[in-house]
């Protein structure tokens, strides 16, 4: 008998659908196929496809590669079943990068630099931290130190000088990615 399983971790900010089939007499026949990860960024989903998944996982009738912003009215299909992504009023509340706030004006450098940085968080499902500036550095071919003054711009112009310095580059992550700044980033 063919299922769709979709597991939820104890945080309850990520899901795993998979394709399974189970037998009849139990377990020793059962076979499983991940199709595709949903993890919760700060006050967004995000969609990862599964690249050892034999069929794939669809979005909106395109093949999940990569990750994509799942946005309210999205659907995911996989396993012969289609699931509806849909956004409740409670996560609609204007936030910082909301559209009903004005999102920072980033030049091109900066937004690159905002892309490098998010980049690990993004494919960890947010897990990771977001690139360090060396890394960032490396990736942009550019120095460190032009890193860190693109970092001081962002961080001022989306009003992050009162966060803990521990906390800042997750938070920047995070506001920006509300803001609609990192579709390249994340696929869609």
């Amino acid at each position: 008998m063919g299922v769709v399983v979709i597991e939820v971790d104890s945080s309850g900010s990520q899901l795993a659908v998979t394709c399974a089939e189970f037998s009849e007499a139990g377990s020793a026949g059962d076979r499983r196929w991940p199709q595709a990860r949903l993890a919760r960024i700060g006050d967004v989903w995000v969609v990862s496809g599964d690249e050892r998944s034999p069929n794939g996982a669809f979005l909106n009738s395109r093949r999940l590669l990569g990750s994509a912003r799942l946005r309210n009215g999205d659907v995911l299909r996989s396993c012969g079943v289609a699931i509806a992504f849909r956004e409740t009023q409670a996560h609609s509340k204007p936030v910082l990068g909301s559209a009903d706030m004005a999102s920072p004006v980033v030049s091109t450098a900066e937004q690159r630099v905002l892309e490098a940085l998010v980049r690990p968080w993004i494919a960890s499902a947010g897990m990771a931290a977001p690139a360090a500036n060396a890394e960032i550095a490396e990736e942009l071919v550019l120095s460190v130190h032009t890193v860190k003054s693109h970092m001081r711009k962002l961080f001022e112009r989306f009003e992050l000088g009162n966060i803990a310095r521990s906390r800042k580059r997750t938070a920047l992550a995070d506001a920006a990615l509300r803001a609609g700044l990192l579709e390249r980033a994340i696929g869609s």
